[in-house]
């Protein structure tokens, strides 16, 4: 053994007395007990990784004990729900009186239908913390039973999801307002794909070039492109693509459905989802020049 290794030891000693009952001495026994106290280091580092875990992902865990009607609830649990450990009443019904009224009755019906079935319980709803601010969870559990098939244990996380949820709602707000835009706004706009495909068009675009909705969708933006303004436009897709610009804005030629040339004012960026490999473009027609109106090309495009 290496004489400047650490180990860990149990001493115990029992003290040997004489006739008079004065102690002359002890008999003891020292125990190796060095990889007991490794395994239980490593359990409270495990531990302790475990409630970090749980607190950078705002994710606590939970026990119900169906028999006894009691809950068990990690550190994290009380930090959601905004309660002092020690301090308040964890039975199931005080655990329910958190929940937002409006979802009150439908997480214990689902909860209740999982008692039932025994399938998982997967719901999100929100909660009213001891501050009175409301939050989002997301909560998951799974019910084990006895052997006479009755449920024992329920196990269960929750995560504080209210970050997230309050992201969804900005960019749905966000998409609302887009899309608005884009439906009753005044300037003609567009959405083509990296290969210049029409996704999506508005009303305005449409009077412009004087075609249906339908009938755009199934066209290129080289289709109604005048002859001369073809050659830039794939190019200007890919800088805007490859971010080599931030977008573009140039005068150009529309064909109309009846062949007549109207000239307009383009500006695009990109759309980029992180879910899609190729971007999308998004265009706008500030204002067309009637003034510029050159003749029309026959047979139209």
């Amino acid at each position: 053994m290496p004489t400047d290794e650490i180990r860990w030891v149990l001493g115990q000693a029992t003290p040997q007395k004489n006739e008079s009952g004065k102690i002359i001495g002890y008999v003891g026994t020292i125990t190796d007990i060095t990889e007991r106290k490794l395994s239980e280091q490593s359990l409270e580092a495990h531990e302790a990784r475990l409630v970090e875990a749980q607190r950078i992902g705002n994710i606590g865990f939970w026990e119900r004990d169906v028999e006894s009607d009691t809950m068990l609830w990690s550190d994290e649990m009380y930090r959601i729900f905004g309660l002092v450990k020690g301090e308040n009443d964890l039975s199931p019904d005080k655990f329910f009186d958190h929940f937002h009224p409006e979802d009150q009755q439908v997480v214990r019906e689902r909860f209740g239908r999982t008692l039932l079935t025994g399938r998982p319980f997967d719901t999100e709803h929100r909660i009213i913390r001891a501050d009175g601010d409301v939050r989002w969870i997301h909560v998951k559990a799974e019910i084990s039973r006895d052997a006479a098939g009755k449920p024992r244990h329920i196990f269960g996380t929750t995560q504080d999801i209210t970050g997230s949820r309050q992201n969804q709602e900005a960019l749905r707000q966000s998409e609302d307002r887009f899309k608005m835009s884009f439906d009753v706004g005044g300037a003609g706009m567009f959405i083509a794909n990296s290969t210049g495909n029409f996704v999506q068009v508005n009303k305005s675009f449409c009077s412009l070039l004087g075609y249906s909705e339908e009938e755009l969708l199934t066209k290129n933006s080289v289709d109604v492109s005048h002859p001369s303004d073809l050659a830039p436009i794939p190019e200007i897709y890919r800088q805007v693509a490859y971010g080599e610009i931030a977008g573009s804005s140039r005068e150009k030629r529309f064909i109309h459905k009846n062949g007549e040339v109207v000239w307009a004012i383009v500006s695009g960026s990109a759309i980029r989802d992180p879910f899609e490999e190729e971007p999308h473009f998004f265009y706008q027609r500030p204002e067309h020049h009637r003034s510029k109106i050159s003749g029309t090309i026959s047979g139209g495009r």
